[in-house]
């Protein structure tokens, strides 16, 4: 039997093979021993080893292949934000990422939409939220709001005169599907429902296949039937001849004869398959289709056999005529596509070629400019969003916003023609029929003589916009921080053993650690990102994962060492790594340890929206247990150097503190690991390997002398400094007691990392009274201590927190009185080999015992001079410093690491202060008050103001002076006078 395929040519193609090796190959079994018909399955069987087909993935195919029409990709489109957290006013940018359309990305439509706080629809807030002025608050007004933006792009029309007429020719015709749509093929949108993969196309009409009953063209006695034809197989015998005549090839013939039994198949007749439908089109044009088989008139005699129906029974049936439909809607099927532009009030319609002074108003662009906003679009085609991929304004509270893209799909229609799906694609996908109250149905349009179905569905495609708008604080954004921690140094050396004494024998040695936390995608300001930090210690790595470590936050925060662990834009911590043993000492960190720094960072959006995220970093510690590098400047021995004691630097300074030193010096280095430790040592500066080597120093030649090197690095090392000023050296030791033997580590083996950093400065001297109770520093005033300043005791340098504020170059003095100076050096070693020469007022005044080292600075001064000045003089007090290099130093330098002797040539350098006198009385000891106020009023008037106000005060003297002595001599005169005339009358 032959059947017409329903629906799939993948089907047909097996099906036609099938036949034809059943049609081919019946003969020649025939031929070969009689009939033998083969079945379908072992033709199917045969077929499938043949070609490696196999039957499991053939029917898997097939599945997929009922079912890939629901399973299209449909165009989609994805909203991003820049910036992803913006503020009130901010300018933000929309960015629209459309896939999936065969257009290219400027032939897009984009209707954008924005919803501003408080405009839901219906909303009462006409005067802000009804900008189409149509007296109620529609999802028309949110697009308004956003195409008024972006089709002004900034242009103010209040800023120009008004223009009474439109010259500019701004009209723009849109095409469905995009821009390069041009009209040439006929147009059929389409909505996916995402629920069941089904591509609606949008139309109104027929709901369901429109049948009839009807008048046909079969005569008297004869009924529609569908049929299909018959065959049967039946034998026959063979008898073939063959001949063929002389060739060149052969040169000569051939003939042969063949006879034998064969099967063959014979046509019988019809047989039913079913009844006709009288289908009517669009036009009211009348067909009868089968679904299988074709239409025939049939007598109906033969209705009820069981027979074939022979051919003169059968009449070929090719018209009906409807009488009545059943089953469905007589109407029309009337397309549904429309746009989504926003409108103009007063009937006007975006995207139809007129773009006349009204529509100019409303939108408020300018009427002579036909791309108001200077994009390359005329003004209509801007008010469609024609290739408007980006969409930017001023964020206000509570602004959401999204997009509807309108373009030409890649999914073929089901249609007898060249057209495609035009479809549209909203931001947050969540478009589906479901949102409509129309019901999906489906009409049926009779294609190159099938009936094809084709799902329809009546829906306005703004009921999707609501369900569209992506608020710009959220969209786009990852839902957690990433943060990533960093670590410097990456080997802090902790020291235990400190005190609280700078001068204590143990001074506080501990690096100071840094940990920096980075937030890659939050605020770049971090104002609204809160840290919060906490610490944990470890014997072993391991322990942070087996839960053994602590929680040492508080621990730390007791002992001073950690600051503040919690606050907004806290994204950095530091340590002093000084810690002592801790929660009870449960855990061991004699000699190396593990700290855990963890980190939570939460970053606000507002609205009770926020972003979270954590990241931590293990860092492994040396503990020192005392363990310090000591500085020296190295001593000439011979053509080498070595280390003595007596020259140690920077003895004073932390571990954590940069030492300064000069250039050309040479600075010896003492690992101080431990009494009794034999360990290894790795000496880098400024991470390049660091060797002392046999031509350095016999401390680093074999047995202590000679020219061959030590078998390894030991405690002792040297460096020349050749760095400019700024510059600096950092130094690091690595020292182990891991036994060759083992090779393994264990708690009492030794390790210790060490490091310690230089910095080149300028030699500097400056000038300073050696005692302050005679010569002071000028009191300038005082200043609030806000960092609560204490010395080595612990106990608040500034009472009740108010600090004074004293001169560095000024110091006061009494009438009378001693004073003598001495200079402190940077660095503080210039002082034992400087050459110093004092001046006080120009003269000379020599130093004592300055190349004493047994002498302290305080005892090496000038020579002590008496005050002879009067009150409101001043002192001019110099010093000149001059530094000279050993000349075996520079020899080394030479011979050891190649520095020129012309590189380190003598150095001058100088300070001065000025000695101001004031009056005994003025000085009595420490003032306190008002009187304290007084003097620094007093402190703060210049001398020549004071002598001049001292010429004024002696002016008034001289003047009541002379007024008493005049009055002295009137009365005198007067008394005179009175007794010439008594004794004139008495004669």
């Amino acid at each position: 039997m032959h059947f017409r395929p329903k629906k799939h040519n993948f089907f047909l193609t097996f099906i036609l093979i099938v036949q034809f090796f059943i049609t081919n190959a019946l003969p020649a079994l025939a031929f070969f021993g009689g009939p033998s018909i083969p079945s379908a399955s072992s033709v199917m069987s045969d077929i499938e080893k043949r070609y490696h087909l196999n039957s499991a993935a053939l029917q898997n195919q097939g599945e997929i292949m009922n079912v890939s029409q629901n399973k299209s990709t449909v165009p989609d489109v994805s909203l991003f934000f820049s910036p992803s957290d913006p503020k009130e006013g901010e300018r933000i940018t929309a960015k629209a990422f459309p896939t999936f359309f065969s257009n290219t990305e400027k032939d897009l439509y984009y209707t954008w939409f924005l919803r501003r706080d408080g405009c839901d629809i219906g909303s009462n807030k006409l005067s802000s939220c009804d900008t189409n002025n149509d007296g109620i608050v529609t999802i028309e007004d949110w697009k308004v709001t956003a195409t008024k933006i972006l089709i002004r792009n900034g242009y103010d029309p209040s800023d120009n005169e008004p223009i009474n007429s439109d010259t500019d020719n701004d009209g723009y015709k849109a095409h469905f599907g995009g821009n390069n749509q041009t009209g040439t093929k006929k147009d059929y949108c389409y909505v996916n429902d995402p629920s069941s993969g089904t591509n609606y196309e949008l139309a109104d009409g027929y709901t369901k296949p429109i049948f009839y009953d009807a008048s046909w063209s079969c005569n008297f006695g004869r009924s529609p039937v569908c049929m299909v034809d018959n065959y049967t197989l039946a034998d026959t015998n063979l008898n073939i001849n063959t001949s063929s005549s002389s060739s060149p090839d052969t040169g000569g013939s051939a003939s042969s004869s063949a006879t034998g039994p064969i099967v063959q198949t014979d046509f019988t007749g019809y047989v039913l398959a079913g009844v006709p439908a009288c289908l009517s089109d669009n036009n009211h044009y009348y067909s009868v289709v089968c679904s299988v088989g074709n239409p025939y008139c049939v007598q109906d005699s033969y209705l009820n056999s069981s027979n074939p129906i022979p051919v003169g029974a059968a009449i070929p049936l090719a018209t009906c005529r409807a009488v009545t439909a059943t089953n469905g809607q007589s109407s029309p099927i009337t397309s549904k596509c429309k746009h989504l532009f926003p409108n103009a009030p007063g009937g006007y319609s975006s995207g139809d070629s007129s773009f006349p002074l009204a529509e100019e108003r409303f939108w408020g662009t300018n009427p002579s400019d036909p791309s108001t906003a200077d994009n390359g679009n005329k003004d209509e085609a801007n008010a469609t969003g024609l290739g408007q991929s980006s969409f930017i304004w001023n964020y206000q509270r509570g602004d959401k916003v999204g997009v509807a893209v309108e373009g030409n799909s890649m999914i073929p229609t089901k249609h007898d023609n060249n057209s495609f799906m035009i479809m549209w694609a909203f931001s947050n996908k969540k478009c589906s029929p479901s949102f409509t109250r129309e019901l999906s149905g489906s009409y049926n349009e009779l294609i190159r003589n099938y009936l094809v179905e084709i799902p329809a569905l009546n829906m306005d495609l703004n009921d999707c916009i609501p369900n569209s708008l992506v608020d710009p604080t959220a969209g786009g954004q990852a839902t957690k921080l990433t943060l990533s921690l960093s670590a410097t140094p990456e080997n802090p050396v902790n020291d235990s053993t400190f005190s609280n004494s700078r001068d204590g024998i143990n001074p506080k040695g501990g690096e100071i650690l840094s940990v920096q936390a980075s937030v890659d995608n939050a605020d770049k300001n971090l104002i609204n990102t809160l840290f919060e930090w906490k610490v944990f210690l470890g014997e072993d790595i391991g322990d942070f994962e087996n839960g053994r470590a602590i929680d040492i936050t508080s621990d730390l925060r007791d002992q001073k060492l950690l600051g503040n662990i919690k606050g907004s834009g806290l994204d950095s911590i530091t340590l002093e790594m000084n810690i002592k043993k801790v929660n009870s000492n449960t855990i061991d960190i004699e000699n190396y340890g593990y700290l855990q720094f963890k980190v939570t960072a939460i970053e606000s959006f507002g609205e009770y929206r926020r972003r979270k995220g954590n990241s931590d970093i293990i860092v492994k510690f040396s503990n020192t247990g005392g363990s310090v590098i000591f500085a020296h400047r190295a001593t000439p021995d011979g053509v080498k150097v070595r280390v003595d004691n007596e020259n140690i630097i920077c003895d004073d300074y932390r571990m954590g503190q940069i030492c300064p030193v000069i250039k050309n010096e040479i600075i010896g280095l003492r690992a101080s690991t431990g009494a009794g430790i034999n360990l290894n040592h790795r000496w880098t500066i400024n991470g390049v390997p660091l060797l002392c080597t046999a031509r350095v120093a016999d401390a680093c030649a074999k047995g202590g002398s000679g020219d061959i090197d030590s078998e390894s690095q030991g405690e002792i090392n040297f460096f020349p400094v050749t760095g400019n000023p700024g510059d600096t050296y950092t130094v690091t030791v690595t020292a182990n007691g891991v036994m060759p033997v083992t090779g393994r580590e264990s708690r009492t083996d030794r390790t210790v990392s060490l490091t310690r950093t230089f910095i080149v400065v300028e030699p500097s001297v400056t000038l300073k009274s050696t005692d302050e109770s005679t010569v002071w520093r000028k009191f300038l005033g005082q200043y609030k201590d806000i960092i609560g300043t204490s010395n080595s005791s612990g106990q608040a340098t500034c009472p009740n927190g108010l600090c004074d504020d004293l001169s560095e170059s000024i110091y006061q003095t009494y009438a009378g009185s001693t004073a003598s100076f001495y200079a402190d050096f940077v660095p503080d070693f210039l002082g034992k080999t400087a050459t110093l020469a004092f001046t006080v007022d120009g003269v000379d005044s020599p130093a004592t015992s300055w190349l004493s080292s047994s002498l302290t600075p305080q005892e090496q001064q000038t020579t002590p001079f008496t005050i002879n000045k009067l009150a409101g003089e001043v002192y001019d007090i110099r010093v000149k410093a001059e530094i000279a290099q050993d000349e075996s130093l520079r020899k080394a330098l030479m011979t050891i690491w190649g520095i020129s002797p012309f590189t380190s040539p003598e150095i001058h350098f100088a300070s001065s202060v000025q000695l101001e006198v004031n009056e005994a009385l003025t000085t009595e000891g420490p003032l306190s008050g008002p009187r304290k106020y007084y003097a620094m009023v007093a402190s703060y008037i210049p001398s020549s103001v004071l002598f001049t106000f001292r010429i004024f005060l002696s002016a008034i003297l001289v003047l009541f002076v002379l007024h008493f002595v005049n009055r002295i001599l009137e009365d005198r005169r007067l008394t005179s006078f009175v007794k010439e005339v008594a004794d004139r009358e008495k004669e």
